[in-house]
């Protein structure tokens, strides 16, 4: 009634959680959306769908916000308004660091994990590494959270690529010595694909070694999915007449 009373919701508000405030101190919050449950009360006392209420009282409307944390360029609370799909939220949050692992952003509601989503993909009929997870597009609910992870696993490349160093890996989504190359910056001109070094480091201290072909002529069984700590070298090709 009280609200009603004040010309009732605008759209910007949230009406999951509304603060009834007494002699300065926090009653009560109520969930306007749950027309039969309980909404916890101060001391553990619940009510069913209203709370009633005392001269003096304070009823708050809170602006409807999402959460964004993780990997985004600014972190923190925007307002539901601009921030609907996950999409929108990232793009209010700045949009994305380059450790940011954007194929399996998690959203959490009511403190349950409401969906995975991949964030690279824009249509619900696109292709996805993993089953279960929605596209960019996917409608968020006020006071969702949306945690953006890193990415964690890397592999080290040097030799005849464009950029040598660390490239991090998705599982099941970018993981094969073929992507590692692409997000290197791909090949130098002189690089000989038909021997890439890779050595994956083994438990005692020491490493295997493979030599792989990744060249057009090469098998597509050389290009295996590589590892965390795996180090990749791309050899330059040998002058003709060399021995070694």
């Amino acid at each position: 009634r009280a609200i009603a009373n004040a010309g009732g919701l605008t759209q910007e508000a949230d009406p999951r959680n509304v603060i009834i405030r007494r002699d300065g101190a926090e009653r009560a919050r109520v969930d306007l959306t749950v027309l039969s449950g309980a909404a916890k009360v101060g001391a553990g006392a619940s009510v069913e769908t209203d709370v009633s209420l005392e001269p003096g009282d304070t009823v708050y409307v809170p602006e409807a916000v999402i959460h964004l944390v993780g990997e985004v360029v600014r972190p923190g609370a925007y307002p539901f308004r601009n921030a609907d799909t996950a999409l929108k939220a990232v793009a209010s949050a700045g949009g994305l660091l380059p450790t940011a692992n954007q194929y399996r952003a998690v959203v959490q509601r009511d403190g349950k994990i409401a969906a995975y989503v991949d964030l690279s993909r824009v249509e619900e009929t696109g292709s996805s590494a993993f089953e279960d997870t929605k596209d960019a597009n996917f409608a968020l609910q006020p006071g969702d959270i949306l945690f953006v992870p890193p990415m964690r696993e890397r592999v080290h490349v040097e030799g005849a690529v464009n950029k040598p160093g660390d490239v991090f890996l998705i599982p099941r989504v970018r993981d094969k010595i073929l992507d590692v190359l692409a997000m290197a910056s791909g090949a130098q001109t002189g690089a000989d694909l038909r021997r890439v070094e890779l050595r994956r480091p083994t438990p005692d201290g020491r490493y295997i070694k493979m030599t792989l072909d990744l060249s057009p002529a090469g098998s597509p069984s050389n290009n295996v999915i590589v590892r965390e700590g795996d180090y990749i070298y791309v050899p330059l090709k040998q002058p003709k007449g060399w021995n070694t």
